[in-house]
């Protein structure tokens, strides 16, 4: 039994060095997961659980925690560590190839900075997104999906805002990670807003309408779409919205 946790070690060292950041302070997860609502009759996805640090802090919580774990020794470890618990589940797969539960379900992770896109797509273009998310990302790619009044907002952030909110709830220290990264990172809230802005059916619309805009690659909105609006519809919209028309 030592050696398959010295051996553990080993390997969770190559993974950590080479694909995720770890929090390192229980302390620190039992403070960001009181950031979130979570409650008794929760479902929560844990994406890369890892060594199941906020697994362990996301069961007492909740009635049901599935950490997901590519890793086959970190599963194995996950399955010794959590085999007894109740309501902790741990599928030994890529969360690429895990099928999303039909039923509502919240997300809270330190999911992979490398993988950030590829996740979140999965997440919110999937047909039954979670109700809430809460992911440890990049403060730079968190600040591009939530888009205003962090940054200007991007392509990304105006994709999902008709449907999702977005904001930034923690900002970690470097110091705060093992081993320390390089980025800066945030705790990001993604929660599905309660009356979306645009219905389902012109949803296609709308993103070929952001498309179109973008890729004129025009420094403001009047001269990207000056195609589609005269000057003094873009005069109401201004008006409606309370921006200077430049």
């Amino acid at each position: 039994m030592g050696g398959f946790f010295l051996r553990l070690h080993f390997i969770s060292m190559f993974h950590i060095s080479h694909s995720q950041n770890f929090i390192a302070s229980k302390k620190l997860v039992h403070t960001i997961v009181r950031l979130a609502p979570l409650y008794s009759d929760d479902v929560v996805l844990d994406i890369g659980a890892g060594k199941g640090i906020l697994t362990y802090e996301l069961m007492k919580h909740c009635r049901q925690i599935i950490a997901i774990e590519q890793d086959p020794e970190l599963c194995s470890y996950l399955q010794l560590r959590f085999g007894d618990t109740k309501n902790v589940s741990i599928p030994c797969v890529d969360f690429m190839d895990y099928v999303l539960p039909r039923f509502a379900y919240k997300v809270f992770s330190n999911i992979p900075y490398n993988h950030t896109a590829a996740i979140i797509k999965k997440l919110l273009q999937s047909t039954n997104p979670p109700v809430e998310a809460y992911l440890i990302l990049q403060k730079e790619a968190a600040y591009k999906y939530a888009g205003s009044p962090y940054r200007a907002e991007t392509l990304v952030s105006l994709c999902y805002k008709p449907w999702f909110d977005f904001e930034a709830l923690h900002t970690f220290k470097k110091r705060d990670f093992n081993p320390i990264p390089k980025v800066a990172s945030v705790l990001m809230s993604i929660k599905r807003k309660e009356q979306n802005l645009i219905p389902a059916d012109y949803k296609i619309h709308y993103l070929d309408f952001l498309a179109y805009g973008f890729i004129s690659n025009k420094h403001n909105m009047r001269k990207a779409y000056g195609g589609v609006f005269s000057y003094e519809q873009f005069k109401r919209l201004a008006l409606k919205s309370g921006h200077i028309l430049e």
